[in-house]
């Protein structure tokens, strides 16, 4: 289809006609002043499904998007492209995250990416969670809770967050066990690393890997180690399981 400076009123009218005979939706991306209003190009406009299958516009302030996107150090086509967006606590846990989420072929058809909130102490985290909903409605979090013992509270910056994330009604789960790595099996373990990981080693929920007899573990060897995971490795553990799900429930909305 080209595209005129002049085109008829009806031409919308014509757009509705073909979606509705196709059942399809039609998008169109010009800087034709036809469809773009000039006092309006400060503005962007999001749009997702609702749980009922129905598209659903916001307009979103130039201003109030780039603050965020600036605090998150992330380019705005990753998120403002994508259908869903899991944010994870530090660059480590993208690797994780990114391969959890292969093992579910429910999941092989959305657009998810993952980003990083900051890594390091929630403390430094000066990212609003309602501006995470801004980008993406479809904003899901999870992040470490640094406990140190069975029932042990959560790190004050780490409950805080998910505190404000509750506030603002963004899916959050802050994990039971100290921190990702703490999910990691013996069998995954010594598949990556072989005879190195004692086939006694029984992985303690609250302690650093480096002080469970793996001093010579690095963080950088996460995305291999969750690789080497399986799907049933993960869902044998009802908080992943349960986040996971979470995911499964709203893709179909977007697919």
């Amino acid at each position: 289809i080209h595209f005129y400076p002049r085109l008829p009123k009806r031409f919308g009218g014509v757009l509705h006609e073909v979606a509705k005979s196709l059942n399809k939706q039609i998008l169109l991306s010009t800087h034709s002043t036809l469809f773009l209003h000039e006092r309006e190009l400060g503005n962007f406009y999001h749009m997702t499904k609702s749980k009922h299958y129905r598209t659903t516009v916001r307009r979103v302030e130039q201003g109030k998007l780039l603050e965020g996107l600036d605090l998150l150090n992330a380019p705005a086509e990753a998120i403002l492209q994508s259908d869903m967006v899991v944010y994870v606590e530090g660059p480590w846990d993208v690797g994780v995250m990114e391969e959890f989420i292969a093992k579910f072929k429910e999941l092989e058809y959305v657009n998810i990416i993952v980003l990083q909130l900051g890594g390091g102490s929630m403390g430094n985290i000066n990212i609003d969670p309602v501006k995470l909903k801004l980008h993406n409605p479809l904003s899901f979090v999870l992040i470490d809770s640094e406990r140190k013992k069975s029932k042990g509270g959560a790190d004050p910056a780490h409950q805080g967050f998910l505190d404000r994330c509750v506030g603002a009604k963004v899916y959050c789960l802050m994990l039971e066990r100290q921190a990702m790595e703490n999910y990691f099996t013996p069998r995954a373990l010594r598949s990556v690393f072989g005879d190195r990981v004692s086939a006694s080693l029984a992985i303690k929920p609250f302690k650093p890997l480096t002080e469970q007899g793996l001093g010579w573990y690095e963080k950088k060897s996460n995305r291999d180690i969750a690789r080497a995971m399986t799907r049933e490795e993960i869902e044998s553990i009802p908080e992943l399981k349960g986040f996971f799900d979470e995911l499964m429930t709203v893709s179909r909305q977007v697919q």
